[in-house]
């Protein structure tokens, strides 16, 4: 689905650029149902048709800021996003967009960044749905289950943590070197639905104009970089709102044997596995979520 992007300039000077999908006028006198999106892709502010036309049939909108460092979205000073930071400025992109209460859906590492949001602002937002979503890791024992890119980042950060922004580095340079379809083939290596879907005819196309279209800026200003470089717990365990971990059952690229540990600790999150889909969930299944959504805004 083709974006369609705004730019915001916030008070303290930096810019944010966003997309809204799905409904954007009220009907009547409703006003459609909001989610606000995390996403942590190159492609992240970028969706498919179906879900699109599922959500103006739902009466509802997707609001999908971009990251720090992507589009004209102004990147951050210093080496990293403070999740506290980004969910300030999303406050303030929320007043602008007179939108009082949202339901929260984040992709990989969006997640911490949706933690802080909720801890911030509790009574704005009902919930948040975590896809694909990235875990704190703080031993071997929470990586089981998973391979590819997310196991080689967490592994980096435990046992040769100095190394940890040169892989990261390196991660990018491949993407963007050795372009998308690779790129899926790499981090989904286990996930033969995931290569089948993202090599579609109808979906490559897009993930390659999500991917070039932030060439400006390039990768500055990571957004998920504090998923791997601190112990953010607090924010899990603390968090006011229900967290609902979805994770496609063919998604080998995830932190399964975490996000069950939390599931089965934490009464306020838990888990739910996805048929036939993996990595991209939230688009595999897109309808999926907006009914989850949906119900969460209605409570």
């Amino acid at each position: 689905m083709e974006s369609q992007r705004s730019i915001y300039k916030l008070k303290n000077g930096r810019q944010i650029e966003y997309a809204i999908f799905g409904t954007k006028t009220k009907t009547g006198n409703k006003r459609p149902d909001t989610i606000l999106f995390y996403h942590c892709q190159v492609f992240g502010d970028i969706w498919f048709k179906e879900t699109v036309d599922a959500a103006i049939r739902a009466n509802m909108q997707i609001v999908a800021p971009l990251r720090p460092g992507f589009g004209r979205t102004s990147i951050y000073e210093g080496a990293s996003s403070d999740p506290y930071s980004f969910a300030l400025e999303m406050e303030e992109l929320l007043d602008h967009l007179r939108i009082d209460k949202a339901a929260l859906m984040t992709v990989s590492s969006g997640l911490v960044h949706g933690l802080a949001a909720a801890q911030l602002m509790p009574d704005r937002f009902t919930s948040i749905t975590a896809s694909h979503p990235l875990l704190p890791v703080l031993g071997d024992e929470d990586l089981e289950g998973t391979n590819g890119y997310n196991r080689l980042i967490p592994q980096t950060r435990l046992r040769f943590p100095q190394a940890l922004r040169f892989m990261g580095k390196a991660g990018f340079a491949f993407v963007k070197t050795k372009g998308p379809e690779a790129f899926a083939k790499a981090v989904t290596r286990a996930s033969a639905k995931d290569v089948e879907w993202v090599s579609r005819p109808n979906i490559l196309p897009i993930i390659v104009e999500g991917l070039y279209v932030h060439q400006e800026n390039g990768y500055i200003g990571n957004y998920g970089d504090i998923s791997f470089a601190e112990d953010w717990r607090p924010l899990l365990i603390d968090c006011p709102v229900p967290v609902r971990l979805v994770i496609g059952e063919h998604d080998r690229n995830v932190q399964w044997n975490a996000a069950r540990k939390w599931a089965g600790e934490l009464p306020h999150v838990a888990l739910e596995i996805l048929p036939n889909c993996g990595y991209l969930a939230h688009h595999q299944q897109g309808p999926v979520f907006l009914k989850w959504l949906k119900s969460d805004l209605s409570m």
